[in-house]
């Protein structure tokens, strides 16, 4: 896709945005990929620059973890079938807004527990191979 010079500034990616998936993967949310200077993006995602004060890696985690527990459900759209979550619901989104310390805690144990959690499923395929 090819943008126009005025939609680079409205697509361009900045260090610290969020992408959020619009569509199947529903709420799937990337950050860290973000400190390259020309990195745009086109529909279907959605970019989400937190507020000052919520960290970007934090606001992921509380969209997985709402995703996975279904409390997302009220933001998409869809009769019987979880389509889109548009940009207008997902601005409706509200999360818990510890300090940014807590936040930076937060993150730093689910990152801890992520990597254990890697670290025993490959023992595991390890095993399951011999």
């Amino acid at each position: 896709m090819k943008f126009e010079n005025e939609e680079l500034e409205e697509f361009r990616i900045m260090p610290g945005d969020l992408l959020i998936c619009e569509g199947g993967g529903q709420g799937a949310a990337l950050s860290g990929m973000t400190n390259q200077r020309k990195f745009i993006f086109q529909k279907a995602i959605h970019r989400a620059r937190p507020l000052k004060g919520i960290l970007a890696e934090y606001l992921q985690i509380c969209l997985a973890t709402d995703s996975k527990l279904g409390r997302l459900d009220k933001y998409f759209t869809g009769a019987s079938i979880r389509r889109y979550l548009t940009g207008d619901k997902l601005s409706r989104y509200l999360l818990a807004s510890p300090s940014t310390n807590e936040q930076h805690r937060v993150v730093a144990k689910v990152d801890q527990l992520m990597a254990l959690c890697n670290a025993l499923k490959s023992q595991t395929e390890a095993f399951s191979n011999k």
